[in-house]
């Protein structure tokens, strides 16, 4: 309950910096012990839930198909304000884009990546060289259809450069899924004349701001289950939700606070006087 005895300042301010950040609004009314407390505790135990999760199991939606359905874990994780308003920004700027165009390479800033690539051919006696480590590079300001690149690489111990071109993404330029697949076309120059010989297929990370907090599709969401493990993803999903609905708490605290301590002390009693025998006699 609120008391004058605490130096609360602007309360609506209070309350708002608490809940973006947690001990943020305790830290600006003064109250330097709750503001330590409730951000060691509750920043720290989001913040290990999502290292738990790999930085993932923060997101308003997940996908399925042309389908989306709430996650309704989110409604406490939302609690963390900051991250809360993140998720809800990366939502609306997944929905609003454009599907239809769904190729993502970065004709204006270009490419050059470190990556595990699977070369395939197109005869099947060459075979398939797959998780081959190198650097995929494709100049800027390159037009789609006249796009090309090279994939420098060493195999058995001697150096390989592949030719590439008409490179192209089919998924969309924002999603939970950490990475984007690159297809090309491998070439060769045969006698002067370059012809195709088979396909390049490179995972390339996302930026994180295309990526953090973005509704996955379900089956991203089994790959996060697999690569940590669905007991461990679980208990990191529980982890963000402690934590939020804790910070709640103490936004109430910085609104209208403490709940206890101030303003509800009972009086105390004064002992009856007993009679002295002496002045009665």
């Amino acid at each position: 309950m609120f008391d004058p005895r605490i130096p609360q300042k602007n309360r609506s301010l209070a309350a708002l910096l608490a809940f973006l950040v947690p001990g943020l609004g305790h830290y600006y009314q003064g109250r330097l012990f709750k503001a330590s407390l409730y951000a060691i505790c509750i920043i720290g135990t989001y913040t290990y839930g999502l290292a738990m999760a790999d930085g993932n199991g923060v997101y308003t939606h997940q996908v399925n198909g042309t389908q989306s359905m709430r996650n309704f874990p989110f409604l406490a994780q939302a609690g963390f304000g900051s991250v809360g308003l993140v998720s809800i920004v990366q939502s609306q700027r997944y929905f609003g884009q454009d599907f239809q165009s769904q190729n993502i390479y970065p004709f204006e800033a270009g490419l050059n990546q470190q990556t595990l690539a699977t070369i395939t051919y197109n005869n099947p006696e060459e075979g398939v060289l797959k998780n081959i480590p190198g650097l995929v590079t494709f100049a800027s300001n390159q037009e789609i259809g006249e796009a090309q690149g090279e994939f420098l690489t060493e195999i058995d111990g001697q150096q390989a450069r592949f030719l590439l071109a008409e490179p192209s993404c089919n998924e969309p330029q924002l999603s939970a899924k950490e990475t984007w697949t690159l297809d090309a076309t491998v070439l060769e120059e045969v006698a002067g004349q370059v012809r195709p010989v088979g396909r390049l297929q490179a995972e390339i990370p996302r930026s994180f701001l295309d990526e953090f907090c973005m509704p996955p599709e379900v089956s991203t969401i089994d790959s996060w289950y697999n690569q940590v493990g669905g007991r461990r993803y679980d208990l990191a999903v529980t982890l963000t939700m402690i934590a939020g609905l804790l910070n709640l708490l103490a936004v109430w605290d910085c609104f209208d606070g403490p709940a206890h301590g101030y303003g509800d002390e009972q009086p105390e009693e004064k002992p009856e006087k007993t009679p002295d025998p002496k002045k009665e006699e």
